[in-house]
């Protein structure tokens, strides 16, 4: 598909089981389709979709941590890269979720509310032999 590297799409889910018993919210998770996530992701592999942010509502602003179980589950899942967000809080958060087949950590309760949140997070994902770009 002729530019499929610039589609980007938003997976929002709430109450993850598995992607079979789980659906697609919309409209910031005020309203859940009957889409579950194993029908979305086919649909969105056959149309070469580049990357899927998934986004955990649930954990979303909550600072307890990425909901691992499911970025580990669509990664298995789909052959778009993988955005992960929604829980954010600690540095050891973005290595935890970068450890599983995820491409980026969307981070955003460690820039707001976090002294030197990025600074940390970025030392720790260095440690853990993350793939960075190297600022001078």
């Amino acid at each position: 598909v002729i530019g499929a590297q610039a589609v980007v799409f938003p997976l929002q889910i709430k109450n993850f089981i598995n992607p079979d018993e789980s659906f697609l919210f919309v409209n910031r998770g005020q309203r859940k389709t009957n889409i579950s996530i194993r029908n979305a992701i086919h649909t969105l592999n056959s149309c070469q979709v580049s990357e899927l942010i998934v986004y955990d509502i649930d954990n979303d602003g909550c600072g307890r941590g990425f909901n691992n179980q499911l970025h580990n589950c669509i990664s298995k899942i789909t052959s778009s890269r993988i955005l992960a967000a929604g829980g954010d809080g600690k540095a050891i958060d973005i290595t935890e979720v970068l450890s599983f087949d995820i491409d980026a950590a969307v981070i955003s309760n460690l820039f707001a509310f976090m002294k030197g949140g990025l600074a940390r997070a970025r030392a720790a994902s260095i440690e853990s032999k993350a793939l960075l770009v190297k600022w001078e």
